[in-house]
């Protein structure tokens, strides 16, 4: 990681500050991620998910992984079947009721672990082939995990704070494949707070 993006990780203080540093790094602004390869970028596979990701990140919910729905043929020649899903940290309340009404009215499921573990703490199947389950969304991350994900030599001490005590939360579409309804109950959730800032705007005095 560049000094560069190193500094600019450190003067975070808030989960809502990361949040607004992986925007950054989602739209390319910032070129490396603490927990990822350095000057490494959003996978391929998500570039149609950024516009989306990239907003909710800014609300406050720190995606740490995403994944869109399909399923095809691999590289392998087999068969392969993925469930859109996304992961990641809310510390504010509001954010989280609303991700968590969005989501359910969608039909969508939802995974929170705060400081213990709850229920499906060894995650959900959410990438499948040849008769079993390779990858899983969901599972609770220990303190030692997050701080994998977010080194205490990369960010703050006040930012790591509210990485160790924010919610892990996850959401992942049930029906194998699709690929829309988990992306527009977020961008739904996204509506939500632009609406407010116009209400807001109009309260303001002339």
């Amino acid at each position: 990681m560049s000094r560069a993006d190193r500094a600019r990780w450190r003067s975070a203080e808030t989960l809502h500050d990361l949040g607004a540093l992986v925007a950054s790094w989602l739209v390319g602004d910032i070129a490396s991620q603490p927990g990822y390869q350095p000057r490494y970028g959003p996978d391929e596979e998500t570039r149609h998910l950024l516009p989306v990701l990239t907003a909710v990140n800014r609300l406050g919910y720190v995606t740490d992984c995403s994944q869109p729905g399909e399923s095809r043929v691999g590289v392998d020649g087999q068969w392969w079947e993925q469930r859109a899903a996304v992961s990641g940290l809310v510390g504010d309340r509001q954010l989280r009721d609303r991700l968590v009404a969005a989501a359910e009215s969608a039909g969508l499921l939802v995974v929170q672990h705060d400081t213990t573990p709850r229920e499906h703490a060894e995650g959900i199947p959410v990438t499948f082939s040849r008769g079993r389950s390779y990858t899983f969304f969901g599972r609770f991350m220990a303190a030692r995990d997050l701080l994998t994900l977010w080194p205490a030599d990369l960010i703050s001490a006040p930012a790591l704070g509210t990485v160790l005590s924010a919610w892990q939360f996850t959401i992942i579409d049930p029906v194998w494949g699709r690929d829309d309804v988990l992306w527009e109950a977020l961008t739904g959730v996204v509506r939500l707070y632009r609406l407010d800032a116009v209400e807001l705007t109009k309260k303001e005095p002339k």
